[in-house]
């Protein structure tokens, strides 16, 4: 009970991060608008730092609160006309198999996230270098909460099956 809860809070806490992602995204792209077509002076860099940044933390900081409010899209086609036993086992199976792939996809970005951290990996502009190794660990953490949010709900199907 205490692993739910604390993976439901770290859950809300990624969520917060991605929400502020986007809000400070959105005003990093109309000040950079503004200065481009108003004072024909455009803020350096700002590519750069939506793609680095900003997308990378709502995307990967977002996907475990998704999965934890079950909002990811199914396609129920067989689900309909076979039986419920039938159908919570292909859960069961889809589930191990996400949690498997979600496993080597976490592992493999931590391993790149340790790589480019070792070169501290920069993107080069005009105007100055901008770091971007600290954000090559927004996706691994970010996988690393979407997988434990799967583990914990394949572990609650599995013993809500038991129950039953």
């Amino acid at each position: 009970m205490a692993i739910t809860t604390a993976v439901k809070k770290c859950v809300v806490g990624g969520e917060v991060v991605a929400r502020a992602a986007l809000v400070l995204m959105v005003v990093h792209v109309c000040a950079e608008s503004i200065g481009r077509y108003a004072f024909n002076q455009p803020l350096p860099m700002t590519i750069e730092i939506v793609v680095y940044y900003y997308l990378v933390a709502i995307i990967f900081w977002s996907l475990a609160g998704v999965e934890m409010s079950d909002s990811h899209t199914k396609v129920e086609l067989l689900s309909e006309v076979v039986s419920p036993r039938i159908t919570a086992a292909a859960d069961l199976v889809s589930g191990v198999l996400s949690v498997g792939i979600l496993a080597l996809m976490a592992v493999a970005a931590f391993h790149e996230a340790i790589a480019q951290t070792r070169v501290f990996a920069i993107a080069s502009g005009p105007f100055f270098d901008l770091p971007v190794w600290p954000a090559r660990w927004l996706v691994p953490t970010g996988l690393a909460l979407f997988l434990a949010v799967l583990v914990m709900r394949l572990w609650n199907a599995k013993r809500r099956a038991v129950a039953t």
